[in-house]
C-alpha cells in the first residue's frame, strides 16, 4: 500500500500476475484520520486512542472496531477484492497483508460489510495472514520446509475455550510427532523460551497486547499472565 494526500494504490501479487489497485478515497488524510482522530494535530483519538484505553473504555473500543472494520472494507478491500475476482481468486483463499504507512496496527482483518440485516466479516471469506515483507514470508516458508519440530503452546491460561480444537487442527498439519505441545500452566516463559531455539515453526493460542510507548515491550501473555516481550524473541 502506497499513497499521498490524495490516494493511495494497493499492489495485487498472485503466482503468475502483478497489479495495481487504486484506492481513490483513501490516501494519507483518510489513513491518519482512523488512526488519530479528525484533530489529529492537536490530539490524539481514532483507533489509537480507543485501543490504548480499551481496557478501562472497552465500549469506545468496540464502537472503533465497528468504523474502522467498515471503512477498511469499503475503501481497501472492496477494490482489491474486485481486482482478485478478475484474477481468479475465489473466497475461501489465502491472503497475506503487507503492513505499510501505518496500517500495521489497524485490524485489516476485522474489515466487514453489510449484508441483508447482518454483517459479513472479511475473516468469513478469506484467510488473512500478516507478514512484515515479502523476504520474511519467504524465509520463513524454507526454514518451516523440513521435518523439525514444532512448538505449540496452547491456552496458557485456561481462558480460550476453543484452543484445543485449533490445537488439533494445527497438529493435522504436521507430521506425527513432530510437534512439542505447552499447555496451560506448563507454557511458562521460561519453558518457552528453553524450547524455541529448537522449532522450526511456534504457534501460540493466546492473548497478546501492543505497547504503544514502547513497541518492543509488546508480548504474548502466557502462564500466569506472564508477558514473552519482542524484545525477549529479537535475540532468537
Amino acid at each position: 500500500l502506497a499513497g499521498h494526500q490524495a490516494a493511495s494504490v494497493a499492489s495485487v501479487v498472485t503466482a503468475s500476475v502483478t497489479a495495481v489497485v487504486h484506492l481513490p478515497n483513501f490516501g494519507r488524510n483518510e489513513l491518519d484520520t482512523l488512526l488519530r482522530g479528525d484533530d489529529s494535530l492537536h490530539a490524539l483519538g481514532g483507533w489509537m486512542l480507543a485501543y490504548a484505553f480499551r481496557n478501562s473504555q472497552f465500549d469506545r473500543w468496540l464502537d472503533q472496531i465497528d468504523v474502522v472494520g467498515t471503512t477498511l472494507y469499503r475503501e481497501i478491500w472492496m477494490p482489491v477484492l474486485e481486482k482478485l475476482a478478475q484474477l481468479g481468486i475465489q473466497p475461501g483463499a489465502e491472503l497475506v497483508w503487507f503492513p505499510q504507512a501505518g496500517t500495521n496496527i489497524l485490524p485489516m482483518h476485522a474489515a466487514w460489510r453489510a449484508d441483508r440485516a447482518e454483517r459479513r466479516w472479511l475473516i468469513e471469506d478469506f484467510a488473512i495472514r500478516y507478514a512484515p515483507s515479502v523476504r520474511a514470508l519467504l524465509f520463513g516458508a524454507r526454514q518451516n520446509a523440513g521435518s523439525a519440530q514444532a512448538l505449540l503452546v496452547c491456552d496458557p491460561n485456561g481462558d480460550l475455550p476453543f484452543s484445543s480444537m485449533e490445537l488439533a487442527w494445527v497438529r493435522r498439519c504436521l507430521p506425527d510427532g513432530a510437534a512439542r505441545v505447552l499447555s496451560g500452566k506448563a507454557a511458562t516463559t521460561v519453558e518457552v523460551l528453553t524450547a524455541l531455539p529448537r522449532a522450526s515453526l511456534a504457534h501460540f493460542s493466546t492473548h497478546a497486547a501492543f505497547d504503544l510507548q514502547d513497541p518492543f515491550q509488546s508480548s504474548l501473555f502466557l502462564a500466569g499472565r506472564q508477558p514473552l516481550t519482542l524484545d525477549q524473541l529479537l535475540p532468537l
